[in-house]
């Protein structure tokens, strides 16, 4: 029984994460100026991290709606608190992640996804910045050094001028680019606070590269041109 039940609920996550795609990119194109740049980049297949900036609430949808997979998102908890969010995010099938703890649960559910040649999304930055790139938090770097798996740099711009929409608005330009795949070089040993920020810093150098100079931030003395890998 409980196996038929997470098929079924598999099934419907899957129903439901195609439509809410399908919807996201009809009103971005109806609402918005959006561009998508680079998808070419996208490998089709096998264990795939996504990592990006972030400054709206509509970041997910940008890059659901620009990258062609089934990505798995994590959602702070405190979207489960209302009974629409929580539902919404369910509906997803995202990862729920508590601020401060549980951290090495959360990395390796996101792990396994990526064990089955899944796709799993992550804000290298933690949370939202206003705009400009801040500096990275470890996680993204620890679950890229324990998987092995690529990692896909994609940038966002204008965004950050979504807030709601009112009557009389101007479609805002939205642009979505997307740089080639890399991999994490491989570390001996156990790995040392140092060496995460390091490998932190690598990623988003990599983002800063697909940004505009006035949106790195941190990372704006140093960005490195995008290469494969």
């Amino acid at each position: 029984m409980q196996a038929l039940r997470r098929r079924v609920n598999a099934v419907y996550t899957d129903v439901f994460w195609w439509f809410m795609t399908a919807l996201a990119r009809f009103l971005f194109v109806v609402f918005s100026r959006w561009r998508v740049e680079g998808k070419e980049f996208v490998p089709p297949m096998g264990p795939l991290i996504v990592v990006s900036n972030h400054m709206s609430m509509i970041d997910p949808s940008l890059v659901t709606t620009a990258v062609p997979r089934r990505i798995t998102f994590m959602a702070k908890s405190e979207l489960y608190r209302h009974w629409f969010t929580r539902w919404l995010v369910h509906s997803y099938g995202s990862v729920r992640i508590v601020r401060g703890r549980g951290q090495r649960q959360t990395l390796e559910t996101l792990a396994n996804v990526l064990r089955h040649d899944g796709t799993v999304h992550m804000f290298p930055e933690g949370t939202r910045s206003k705009g400009q790139l801040a500096r990275a938090s470890p996680g993204t770097a620890q679950l890229a050094l324990q998987t092995g798996a690529p990692i896909l740099p994609v940038a966002i711009t204008g965004s950050q001028r979504v807030t709601r929409f009112k009557p009389g608005f101007t479609r805002p330009r939205l642009t979505v680019r997307i740089g080639q795949s890399f991999t994490l070089p491989l570390l001996e040993g156990p790995v040392q606070k140092a060496q995460l920020n390091s490998m932190g810093d690598m990623i988003m150098d990599r983002i800063a590269a697909l940004l505009p100079p006035e949106y790195r931030g941190h990372y704006a003395t140093k960005p490195r041109a995008p290469s494969a890998t």
